[in-house]
């Protein structure tokens, strides 16, 4: 039995939650129309649309904390590079940013991030193996080294609190990054 007062450290799944709660709350605010999913939904935590219900989005959500290590990066799997619809964004939550960094980004654009660098990291020599075996594990980070320049240092900034996104008609997401970036550059 712990000691009256104390705390444990949140389950993965706490933190989960609290990063899906912490989206749908910054929605909310902001007055587009949000819900939870059930547990288990396919693709989506959230489901969300415009104060009119004409523009829906579904989003996932991933969260990173320093609860479980200082990587600056988010967990995916190997479906996410085919994971790719115009109306299926991810909320990237980091809760070691202060204030809480939320990163909207279109599927399209994680699939594409997540598989360079998946080809990047099995086409690179491992420190004791010339040919890296295929692995269920990939990650979106918010730097890439100088072998992925598209993805630079702040390449994830233009899309902090992008919440519009998920209410636009859908939209190339080359041109929404390009269009994100040039006005982010104008700032």
């Amino acid at each position: 039995m712990s000691a009256p007062g104390a705390r444990s450290r949140p389950t993965k799944a706490l933190v989960g939650a609290a990063g899906e709660h912490y989206v749908m709350s910054q929605l909310l605010i902001r007055g587009y129309l949000a819900a939870l999913t059930p547990t288990g939904a396919p693709d989506a935590d959230l489901l969300v649309t415009d104060e009119r219900g004409e523009t829906f989005a579904r989003v996932q959500v991933k969260t990173r904390s320093a609860l479980y290590g200082r990587l600056k990066a988010w967990t995916m799997s190997p479906r996410h590079e085919e994971l790719v619809d115009n109306r299926l964004f991810y909320a990237l939550v980091d809760f070691e940013q202060q204030p809480t960094a939320i990163y909207v980004l279109p599927s399209a654009m994680v699939a594409r991030v997540i598989s360079t660098a998946s080809r990047l990291y099995q086409s690179t020599p491992g420190p004791r193996v010339a040919q890296r075996k295929p692995n269920s594990f990939r990650q979106i980070e918010q730097s890439y080294g100088p072998d992925m320049p598209e993805f630079h240092d702040g390449w994830m900034e233009p899309y902090r609190d992008r919440f519009d996104l998920l209410v636009e008609p859908d939209s190339d997401p080359d041109a929404a990054h390009a269009a994100t970036e040039q006005q982010t550059a104008s700032v």
